[in-house]
């Protein structure tokens, strides 16, 4: 009985602790009021105390205080707002669960306005369609309870991983730069509508794609590198290996070729039928940004402050153009002075967009924590990377500690890029594996459950 009233309690206070209530009587009747007058616009416990003084706004909240059963739990919330927090999570989840149809119940709409088919429909679809429907169901229902794992191409592609090593250690054999192009291409998949290879693709007559993006655009590398290690395993495997997991697979590849840290890469993911420009303009952090805007990008991805700090370090490997820390060398206050000058040589105020420059002096083709002491001397070369470092904000301490501890830097690196490489991704045949990386594929091909059978 407790639980129970505690969420219809939480149900009521989720809308009443927060937001307006309309005029009951006649006349006037869409004038609003505020459902708690002292704080309307901040979700805290302050309804609650308004109740104990009589001050609730409907009937059915003061309602709350006048039976034994529900104005002892009033009075403990108006009390402690941890504990009213605590049990409405509670509540929520345990309202969220109220008979929702799964399986082959309901339908999964184009719009959410409109039915796809009605329940007619659906009953005279014929045997062989029906049949491929409750297969296809089976199949996202399948992938939706499992997840990604390292060993997902065992069976199907043995060949996958040694591939795509073998692809990547050719390529920065050619050219080290390379590597750091690997990596920034799967950050920069990850962070626009998860990990889905849509960075890689071309525009045509639906989209414009992400390569014109403000971040990629004449700056984003390495898809000549990433089809042509497609192209060996669509000889192997073919239509198995999608192009988001090959990203994947290379960024780390490239990182353990220069120096730095391995770990398992969760497989499966399946590739985007779509991109978009606009959405990589909006997600991808930019070189401008501050502490808080870089918070705040990294946070809509589910990853932390500490993500940020151990992810920035991938900035000690790669260059970067004159556009993108011009304004630093220019404009801050908090870098070295003869770091500053020596970057205004090359990078003028106006021109030389182009130009490039490490982001580590000192290691700029290793993987290492150098990046890290760099920033405690104010030498990050971009305005975002010293943003992590000022000696007042609360990354400080994260950046000292890498700094000082390349074995922690490391371990913590592959924790992370694990969990980046965990944002979104398409599964099972809700994308595609793409034959070409580049292009769309037009066609749409039911899947049998057992070529993708999970493995451990």
């Amino acid at each position: 009985m407790d639980h129970f009233i505690t969420f219809i309690v939480g149900l009521l206070n989720k809308d009443h602790t927060i937001g307006l209530a309309r005029c009951p009587r006649t006349g006037k009747d869409n004038i609003h009021r505020s459902l708690d007058i002292r704080t309307p616009t901040s979700f805290d416990n302050f309804y609650f105390r308004n109740l104990l003084k009589n001050k609730g706004l409907l009937h059915s909240d003061q309602e709350l205080v006048n039976i034994a059963s529900t104005d002892s739990l009033v009075k403990n919330y108006a009390a402690d707002s941890s504990r009213f927090f605590k049990q409405f999570s509670k509540s929520m989840i345990k309202m969220g669960n109220i008979k929702p149809l799964t399986g082959n119940s309901g339908e999964i709409r184009i719009n959410c306005r409109k039915i796809v088919l009605s329940q007619r429909q659906h009953w005279r679809l014929k045997e062989p369609q029906a049949f491929i429907r409750r297969s296809f169901t089976a199949v996202c229902s399948f992938q939706a309870k499992g997840q990604l794992s390292p060993g997902y191409y065992s069976s199907t592609c043995p060949q996958a991983l040694p591939i795509v090593k073998a692809g990547v250690t050719a390529a920065i054999k050619n050219e080290t730069r390379i590597g750091a192009s690997l990596l920034r291409l799967h950050f920069h998949d990850c962070f626009v509508n998860g990990c889905d290879g849509s960075v890689l693709l071309d525009d045509n007559s639906t989209f414009i794609g992400e390569k014109t993006a403000v971040a990629n655009n004449n700056s984003a590398r390495g898809f000549n590198v990433v089809d042509n290690i497609k192209a060996q395993l669509e000889k192997a495997c073919p239509r198995v290996v999608s192009c988001a997991d090959i990203l994947a697979i290379a960024a780390r590849d490239s990182v353990v070729q220069l120096g730095g840290p391995s770990w398992k890469v969760l497989l499966g993911r399946r590739d985007s039928t779509t991109a978009s420009r606009s959405a990589a303009n909006t997600s991808i952090p930019q070189p401008t940004f501050n502490l808080s805007a870089l918070i705040s990008s990294f946070s809509a991805q589910g990853l932390s402050i500490k993500d940020l700090v151990i992810l920035s370090g991938s900035h000690n490997i790669g260059l970067a153009r004159c556009t993108s820390f011009r304004s630093h060398i220019y404009n801050d206050s908090d870098i070295d002075p003869s770091f500053a000058n020596s970057l205004r040589k090359i990078c003028p105020r106006s021109g030389n967009d182009n130009v490039l420059a490490p982001l580590d002096r000192q290691t700029p083709t290793r993987f290492d924590s150098l990046y890290y002491g760099n920033l405690l001397g104010k030498k990050g070369l971009l305005h975002s990377d010293q943003e992590l470092f000022n000696g007042n904000s609360s990354t400080d301490y994260l950046v000292k500690s890498y700094a000082a501890n390349t074995k922690l830097f490391f371990k913590e690196f592959a924790k992370s890029m694990i969990k980046m490489g965990n944002i979104k991704p398409l599964t099972e045949i809700l994308g595609k594996s793409e034959s070409t990386a580049g292009k769309q594929i037009e066609e749409h091909v039911f899947i049998p459950a057992r070529k993708y059978k999970k493995q451990v």
